[in-house]
Parts: structure tokens; C-alpha cells; sequence
């Protein structure tokens, strides 16, 4: 292809854009990072031998770097062939993010089996959890944050960051490594790091009520006698109950009108 060779001629390009209807080449060098106008008749060539820039699309971070809105994208993590479906998140704290949990509107149960956390439910489009597999493929591929933003039943808004967060395979349950903590909202998941995932068809924590966490949380998460953190509880905006979805350090146990968990590679 005539695109083709022209992208492979020059040095300073790294990705072009060909139109198959109009047979329109157009070359980009400045920053690697053209507009973001893929027509359904278009088509992106992308080099893979310079360094230096992000410009394939393993994570939400290409996305960005080719000025693409918030919404639903495919990516290609390492060792993924058929690619992975996740909503990239654009506009919080400067953009490019995985987002991985959303919480808003209390439509979804997370109070599902081991299998459901293991391959995701519910909508990228609406209120999900991306599923442990997936989150066990991004964050051992490479080195990703997490942030998770959070508002209250008055609208005021908080936020934790964590600069270390990585989790096992099913093998070790989804064991979390989670640490650095960053932001306004107090560090809610200090407690859960090295703890194993726990879902209400398998759990054998004790929590200090002596019922099993996952029960007294109504929620599958990372626990060990419970949590302070419970992202995936009831959806109870402006309740207090243990088994809300709250984040202790700010509001106790408080349930939230919004909750977003999401991932960026560092």
C-alpha cells in the first residue's frame, strides 16, 4: 500500500491515517498524537519501531494521546489476542484511565459469586466491576495506580490514590498489593493490602462480629477481619450501615452516592 510505504519513509512519523473510499494518506508527526477522527471508512497505521511514545493501544493512555472523548474502547494488553472491552476515562485527573468499578445509581447487585468477579459484570455503559482476570492481566503486564473517586449524598467529592496496585491471579485468589497512598479522602485500603478476594460462595474470613466479611458487607472484595474501605456494599447513599458502600476514612460507614475505582499505568 502506497500509505504504507510513505509511513515507513520517513523518520519523524509514527502514525498515519488512510481512507479507503477517498484513498486520502494523511501523515502525523507532532507528538505521534493526531486528532481523534477514525471514520467508519478509515483505517490507523501505526509503526511499532519508535521509541519513546505510547501509540499502541495496550491501555486507555493511547486513547488519550490521540485526543479521544471519555467512552467505550478495545485494547490490547500483552498476551490478550482478542482484545479487552473497558470504558476509558478521560477527564479525571488529567485523563487516560481504566476505569475498572463505577457505582452511581445503585442499578447492579455486587453482591455476586466468585465467577461473576472473576469475568466482570454488569455494563461498561452503566455500573460494573471489570472482572479479576482482567485486572490480574493489566496490572502484571505492566506497572498501574489506582484512584477512586468518590461522592457523598450532598455531592461533596474525595479522592484516594494508590502509585502501587497489582493484583494475583486466580491461583492466589486475586491477592491485592495495593500502597502509596495519595489524596483528600484518608487511606481506606492501607488495611487490604496481601489480602485475597473473598465473594459470598467463597470466603473464610471471620469479621469481629463473627460473621463471614463478604456477608457482613454484602460485597466481594479484598477483605481480612472486613475493611474500612467497601466500594462494592449496598448502594446506601446517605445511610449509615456496615454493609454500605463507604469509605470509613472520610464518612465512616456512610453510603455513597458514587463510587469510581480506576487504573492508569505509571
Amino acid at each position: 500500500m502506497e500509505c504504507s510505504r510513505r509511513l515507513l519513509s520517513k523518520d519523524d512519523i509514527c502514525v498515519a491515517s488512510y481512507n479507503v473510499v477517498t484513498g486520502a494518506c494523511l501523515l502525523y508527526a507532532s507528538g505521534c498524537s493526531p486528532s481523534f477522527a477514525v471514520s467508519s471508512s478509515g483505517t490507523w497505521l501505526i509503526r511499532r519501531d519508535l521509541s519513546g511514545y505510547i501509540y499502541d493501544n495496550e491501555d486507555c493512555s493511547y486513547y488519550k494521546n490521540i485526543n479521544a472523548p471519555s467512552g467505550i474502547f478495545t485494547i490490547q494488553p500483552e498476551d490478550v489476542t482478542t482484545g479487552m472491552m473497558v470504558y476509558c476515562d478521560m477527564d479525571t485527573g488529567s485523563g487516560g484511565w481504566i476505569v475498572i468499578q463505577n457505582r452511581y445509581d445503585g442499578s447492579v447487585d455486587f453482591y455476586e459469586t466468585w465467577n461473576k468477579y472473576k469475568n466482570g459484570f454488569g455494563s461498561l455503559s452503566g455500573e460494573f466491576w471489570l472482572g479479576n482476570d482482567n485486572l490480574h492481566t493489566l496490572t502484571y503486564s505492566n506497572k498501574y495506580m489506582l484512584r477512586v473517586d468518590l461522592t457523598d449524598n450532598a455531592g461533596n467529592t474525595r479522592y484516594a490514590e494508590y502509585y502501587i496496585f497489582r493484583v494475583a491471579d486466580e491461583a492466589d485468589n486475586y491477592r491485592l498489593i495495593i500502597g502509596e497512598y495519595y489524596g483528600d479522602a484518608g487511606d481506606g485500603m492501607s488495611y487490604n493490602t496481601n489480602q485475597v478476594f473473598h465473594t459470598k460462595d467463597q470466603d473464610s474470613t471471620v469479621g469481629f462480629n463473627g460473621r463471614v466479611c463478604s456477608l457482613d458487607r454484602y460485597a466481594g472484595f479484598w477483605f481480612d477481619k472486613c475493611t474500612w474501605a467497601n466500594p462494592n456494599g449496598r448502594w446506601l447513599p446517605g445511610i449509615a450501615a456496615w454493609d454500605s458502600n463507604h469509605w470509613y476514612q472520610w464518612l465512616q460507614n456512610v453510603g455513597l452516592s458514587k463510587i469510581s475505582m480506576k487504573i492508569r499505568r505509571k
